[in-house]
């Protein structure tokens, strides 16, 4: 009798652990995941106006690097997108200095339901600011010189976007996320001591105003490659909480690529910014840009 129970317990238990073993299997090749990795060092002709929060207009030709990286992971339930873009560039005065004229980067996670439907439900989180301090040179009277003064670094300015909502999928990775709640937290400098009369305060420091919002949101990330040498690349991230000229963000990123000869590609990149916290005016950059790029890619399953 007791080797009868001794072998039942061994043959259910066997046969538990080949189920579980075939159901992990199972999950395991129903998930699918893409990657794309691209680093790019190009020479660029920027033109811009009322950059900075009015402080720059200008056109000048500088060094562009630019770092994107893409990663889809689909599972029987869940879709997961996270992406990150970022930029910096530099240009120099003939027999001066080096000036900063490009430097942001932007981070994003997405999760949506996977099914059938082309409407699903959707959470988000980006985060964006830039990657070093920005010093501007003012005269000063007393020396007769230029001297540096601090007016940004890491994230400050920087922003943090929570959103819920309804995701609208279509192509290879692209979508556009209407998100009906959002929580944006936002940064502002304050190193020359100014004081903000911004009523969304909800703290400050010695460098930072800090600023809580709540409202709505449309996020669009579009990555279409209609053949092997042209593509469009689109990010763009609209918040408002209110009709009027405070109430309103927009942060437009939109580039044209156009590659040949295998590592080289031509790019016509467009950013617009629309931030009420710096300016009500509209802020743009256009970057014509030629250079050596790599792209990296992976999938599995």
């Amino acid at each position: 009798m007791r080797e009868l129970v001794l072998s039942f317990i061994l043959t259910y238990n066997l046969n538990f652990i080949y189920c579980q073993t075939d159901t992990i299997n199972k999950h395991r090749l129903s998930s699918k995941s893409s990657q794309i990795f691209k680093p790019t060092i190009s020479g660029t002709y920027i033109t811009q106006h009322n950059w900075d929060g009015n402080n720059q207009n200008l056109n000048t030709i500088a060094i562009l690097v630019n770092a994107d990286y893409n990663h889809r992971i689909a599972t029987q339930k869940f879709v997961q997108y996270y992406q990150f873009r970022s930029a910096l560039g530099l240009f120099k005065i003939v027999d001066s200095i080096w000036i900063k004229n490009n430097d942001y980067w932007r981070a994003s996670a997405t999760v949506t339901d996977n099914t059938s439907k082309k409407i699903t439900h959707t959470y988000s989180i980006q985060a964006y600011s830039q990657f070093i301090n920005t010093k501007k040179y003012v005269y000063d009277v007393a020396t007769d010189s230029y001297i540096k003064k601090r007016t940004a670094t890491f994230f400050n300015p920087g922003t943090v976007l929570l959103s819920y909502g309804l995701n609208w999928s279509f192509w290879d990775g692209s979508f556009i996320n209407f998100n009906f709640a959002s929580i944006k937290y936002s940064t502002k400098p304050r190193f020359t001591g100014y004081v903000d009369p911004n009523n969304n305060q909800i703290s400050k420091s010695k460098n930072a105003y800090q600023y809580f919002d709540y409202g709505m949101n449309i996020n669009i990330s579009i990555i279409k490659e209609f053949n092997e040498n042209v593509a469009w690349e689109n990010n763009t991230v609209y918040f408002m909480n209110g009709i009027n000229r405070n109430g309103m963000h927009l942060d437009f990123m939109n580039r044209l690529c156009f590659k040949f000869l295998k590592y080289m590609q031509f790019r016509v990149n467009t950013h617009l910014i629309y931030e009420p916290l710096y300016s009500w005016h509209l802020q743009s950059q256009y970057d014509f840009t030629l250079g050596v790029f790599y792209e990296f890619k992976k999938r599995k399953g």
